[in-house]
């Protein structure tokens, strides 16, 4: 087992070490620097019950002076009165490279054991074990790893400049070949590097294109992605760097310097106003950079393009959310929609901050600009509905159309959580976009009450291509189906003569009022798709008489008959079941 020799280092070094060791075995821990306010703690670690492990590091490494047992005693009672009142406590533990005596148990036993607080010494024993199983720590630490994964980056990016056998054609079985030799390479890197690590991808396609895919799919720790632009046809190697643990970046930290380029009114100006003002990260943004001190893979001093990216909230401390819309204009009840992917934020600048979240049915983001404790700008980008089923995406669409309407929006614990955020929306002046909003609103449903009647599966059609008449077809549909009427007025209606006996016999005497009826499967028509809802539709004209006009004694086939309203012109539409 290796054992460091303790006394050679500073006080410092073996701090640092010892706190990037429990970290690194405990990825979710924080650590706690005396700028915060150390409270008795160095490190803090949630433990699955709920409760948190609190570590107090020194850099004792021999016996105890008495002003070393004063300072241990002052950090017990800062993490008594000002800690462990706040948390749930699981233990609190003393860690140093020094194994304790029966003697030394004693005494800390005896002014920690009236707390009924779990206490232990984490001495160099345990401490010799844990760096065992760590070597590249060590290495970084107290060896030259850093400067060895700095090399084997070195060798991994040189080998996208070497030519590639002449039996390779395609770009790719370039990729292939390219990907055979890189893999060593990351395998020695993830071995060097305590706190980052290293995954690479060969891929082929222009620079923009694969920074706005990397952006949408980065990946969880992911700290910075580099992309390097191989010899030949839009092929590049692709490096994603990632966190072990939380604290990676404060453990060994990165730093540069980017000049952003952008013209005013320019959508990426505007991008880095937002920055300014409220947090939100920009994407994809011309930059000069310079500079870079951090794990190997990062840029180099030169023009590039520049993406930050958004960090998820810890799952540990939020609960599970939904949004709610209360809108007294809208007209309808205020629906409520499960949400994910909560990013937060603050500008780096000023008083601004921002919130974006997507709906469960991944209908929407939100991205809400704030200030002061007021709602400073709203931003809502819809996704695509085409093949969507109308179920999984009718309450997201309903939210939306309320917001339109303005009210207040709440962030809450689902199930009448916690209430997180409360915020004023103005309703849109834009009345072309509330109808529209309202319009898409009704489709959605009519398409949802459609489904419960059809057994085959109902997706939403492309609604930028369907006319104003086949929408209002679908929610005509719908309302039958819900078993309301529809009464009208009615002026005139022009039948065809089939059988010219049957016609005659039907209609009687030219003179005489009767009643109407026109029976109708009720034929539900979305997309491309004409679908039987097993219901018949009844129109039902309460008086009817064939117009002066087209009065004879008799009637040849494909003669047209009008027919008009008698005393009553009223006629009555309605679905009943088959």
């Amino acid at each position: 087992m290796t054992q460091l020799n303790w006394g050679r280092y500073s006080g410092d070094q073996v701090e640092e070490f010892v706190a990037a060791l429990l970290l690194l075995r405990n990825p979710k821990g924080n650590r706690i620097t005396p700028s915060q306010g150390d409270r008795g703690v160095d490190v803090q670690i949630r433990v699955e019950s709920g409760g948190y492990k609190f570590y107090q590091i020194k850099r004792f490494s021999g016996p105890l002076t008495g002003s070393q047992k004063k300072q241990i005693k002052g950090s017990w009672r800062t993490f008594l009165e000002q800690t462990a009142p706040r948390y749930d406590v699981v233990s609190w533990n003393i860690v140093m490279p020094h194994d304790p005596t029966n003697q030394n148990l004693e005494w800390l036993n005896s002014f920690t054991s009236s707390s009924g607080i779990e206490i232990n010494w984490v001495g160099c024993t345990q401490l010799d074990a844990w760096a065992a199983g760590n070597p590249q720590l060590i290495d970084y630490y107290f060896g030259d790893g850093k400067s060895r994964t700095e090399e084997l980056l070195k060798q991994a990016l040189m080998l996208g400049q070497l030519p590639v056998s002449g039996t390779v054609d395609s770009g790719d079985q370039k990729i292939d070949a390219l990907m055979g030799k890189i893999v060593a390479i990351q395998e020695l890197l993830n071995e060097a590097d305590p706190f980052y690590r290293y995954e690479f991808e060969c891929r082929q396609g222009q620079l923009g294109a694969l920074s706005n895919e990397i952006i949408r799919t980065s990946r969880e720790g992911e700290v910075f992605t580099s992309v390097f632009p191989l010899n030949g046809a839009n092929n590049n190697i692709i490096l994603h760097v990632i966190a072990r643990c939380v604290e990676s970046c404060r453990l060994r930290p990165i730093a540069l310097t980017v000049a952003f380029k952008a013209d005013p009114g320019t959508t990426e100006y505007r991008s880095l106003q937002r920055f300014q003002e409220f947090g939100l990260p920009p994407q994809n943004i011309d930059a000069i950079i310079s500079g870079y001190d951090g794990p190997p893979g990062g840029p180099s001093d030169g023009d590039g393009l520049v993406s930050l990216f958004e960090l998820a909230s810890d799952d540990d401390k939020l609960p599970l959310l939904e949004a709610k819309i209360i809108s007294p204009d809208s007209g309808f009840p205020a629906p409520s929609v499960k949400i994910m992917n909560v990013f937060s934020g603050v500008s780096p600048f000023g008083k601004g901050q921002y919130l974006t979240f997507s709906d469960c049915g991944e209908v929407f983001k939100m991205t809400m600009f704030i200030s002061s404790g007021e709602l400073r700008a709203l931003e809502v980008n819809r996704s695509v509905l085409t093949g969507r089923r109308p179920g999984d995406i009718v309450a997201s669409i309903q939210f939306l159309a309320a917001l339109e309407h303005g009210g207040t929006l709440t962030l809450q614990g689902r199930d009448e959580g916690v209430l997180m955020a409360r915020l004023e929306v103005m309703a849109t002046r834009d009345q072309k976009r509330i109808d529209g909003a309202l319009l898409l609103k009704d489709y959605v449903e009519s398409l949802v009450e459609i489904q419960r009647h059809v057994l085959v599966p109902v997706a939403v059609p492309s609604v930028e291509s369907l006319s104003d008449d086949e929408v209002k077809e679908v929610i005509r549909c719908a309302h039958f189906l819900r078993g309301e009427q529809f009464v009208r007025t009615w002026d005139h209606l022009d039948l065809t003569v089939g059988d010219p006996n049957e016609f005659q016999q039907r209609m009687g005497d030219p003179g005489v009022e009767g009643m109407l009826l026109r029976r109708q499967r009720l034929m539900a028509k979305v997309g491309g798709m004409e679908l039987d809802t097993g219901y018949i539709l009844q129109t039902v004209c309460k008086t009817a008489r064939i117009a002066e006009e087209s009065r004879c004694k008799i009637y040849a086939a494909n003669d047209v008959v009008r027919l008009v309203p008698g005393e009553d012109d009223k006629v009555v539409m309605l679905a009943v079941k088959v």
